[in-house]
């Protein structure tokens, strides 16, 4: 337990040392650009975007780092409420399309995103945190559209067999796909994947594990099935009615 502690303290500083420096040296030097004042006019919108994009990443790093460690020393609550599945998948899909958006643009990235929910959920009404459901699925969204240059994502959901018991959710990529002996590690805290090594992948490897972490308290399963490029899948699912609400 010491050891394994021990090595999560060394990755923990390894990252953070990376992902806070990256972000906090593009706002500082940008922002003192845009204030000495030979910055033509033109170029500052740009310079703004550029400001705006690296505050969120450090805002989500930080807003990652509480939320695991709240959920690690079970600080945390959880809000359950009736959720209507065909108004959750049309506020997400409004929400999620947004930023794919605006990532997809600054980043040049030339990928299509579909969303598949199926017919038979429809009105159907999910007991759950809203608020934890939908952090689920954006980390596993932000995590397939950081691997993926081009090709598709794709997010749908629907009942995992005909009890309709039970909710399936996914969200697949044309990505660069996990190798068969890392499916597993991917989902550690502090995991990541360090297979293409002429590209860096942003993040400390906290946002598969929260939602392992989160699936898990919601009272469901999460796995991940994977090709080398060619792409994932990553499932997880969740109970329609839960204990607590019964």
């Amino acid at each position: 337990n010491a050891e394994e502690a021990n090595h999560l303290k060394n990755a923990f500083l390894q990252n953070m040392s990376h992902e806070i420096r990256t972000p906090l040296n593009a706002v500082v030097g940008f922002s003192r650009l845009m204030a000495s004042g030979i910055i033509e006019e033109n170029e500052m919108d740009q310079m703004a975007s550029i400001i705006e994009s690296n505050s969120n990443a450090l805002l989500s790093l930080i807003e990652d780092i509480i939320d695991f460690s709240n959920l690690k020393t079970g600080n945390y609550q959880l809000h359950y409420q009736p959720v209507n599945l065909t108004a959750f998948c049309r506020e997400f899909k409004t929400a999620i399309n947004q930023e794919f958006i605006s990532q997809s643009v600054t980043k040049s990235k030339n990928i299509i995103l579909t969303f598949k929910p199926d017919k038979q959920i429809e009105n159907t009404t999910l007991y759950t945190d809203v608020s934890r459901l939908n952090q689920i699925l954006l980390n596993l969204f932000n995590n397939a559209l950081k691997y993926t240059n081009e090709g598709s994502i794709e997010i749908g959901c629907g009942f995992q067999d005909q009890s309709q018991a039970v909710l399936l959710f996914y969200v697949k990529d044309t990505g660069i796909g996990i190798p068969m002996d890392k499916l597993e590690f991917i989902f550690n805290t502090f995991g990541k994947l360090d297979i293409d090594k002429k590209t860096v992948y942003r993040g400390i490897g906290l946002g598969l594990s929260l939602c392992k972490t989160l699936v898990n308290i919601l009272g469901g399963e999460i796995w991940v099935v994977s090709t080398p490029e060619m792409g994932s899948i990553f499932y997880f699912t969740l109970p329609v009615v839960q204990e607590s609400g019964k």
